[in-house]
């Protein structure tokens, strides 16, 4: 058997070890009678940049895939799944579903979801115990509603649009509601603290 370690300091992501099982005092120990609080389950994320290149993938690749993720049998049996609304570090480029300053938001469209996000998610619940449940999160608001004008980089989200980023969500979840994608919560940003150089937004705890 073979053993790799991993930790945030080693030159690698994974470092081979000599760990000796017989000889390192290490033991994990499981009291299946002390319950804390549940699990709701285990996911990964649909991103585009996942689903633009599992599209691109022959159907039998993709049925395996999916197999191994989703299925409850001979697969992980994931049953969560995170999707970012607008792009994120994992999409093509930076996008949102209205059109610049649309403050009504009559332009807003999820057409760049149905390419290959959606279609993932349908594939996933297709093999699936029960249909993938949903976490929605956003990486920036339109770069128009932030304080840095852009999407990346950090900024804030101008208070004077609170109001309309909220409405965002809820036209967002009518959307993909009709699309058949199971959300059961949103986040109200990814990594709030983070100034990243692509898609990120700044919030204290307070604003969120």
């Amino acid at each position: 058997m073979r053993w790799y370690e991993t930790a945030l300091n080693k030159g690698f992501h994974l470092d081979r070890t000599d760990f000796n099982k017989e000889k390192t005092p290490y033991f994990l120990s499981l009291d299946s009678k002390q319950t804390y609080q549940n699990v709701l389950g285990f996911g990964g994320a649909f991103t585009e940049a996942a689903a633009y290149n599992f599209s691109k993938m022959s159907k039998p690749q993709q049925d395996k895939i999916i197999d191994l993720y989703f299925h409850p049998d001979h697969g992980l049996g994931y049953t969560l799944g995170r999707m970012a609304m607008n792009s994120c570090d994992f999409a093509l480029g930076n996008y949102t579903y209205v059109d610049e300053n649309d403050e009504t938001l009559e332009t807003f469209s999820i057409e760049r979801e149905r390419r290959w996000v959606i279609p993932m998610i349908h594939r996933a619940n297709q093999v699936a115990l029960s249909p993938v449940q949903i976490l929605v999160s956003p990486w920036s608001p339109p770069a128009w509603m932030k304080t840095n004008q852009q999407m990346n980089h950090g900024g804030q989200l101008k208070k004077e649009y609170y109001p309309l980023w909220a409405q965002y969500f809820v036209t967002f979840l009518d959307h993909i509601k009709k699309e058949n994608v199971d959300v059961f919560a949103v986040s109200a940003q990814n990594e709030p603290a983070a100034v990243q150089t692509w898609d990120s937004c700044i919030y204290s705890p307070e604003e969120e």
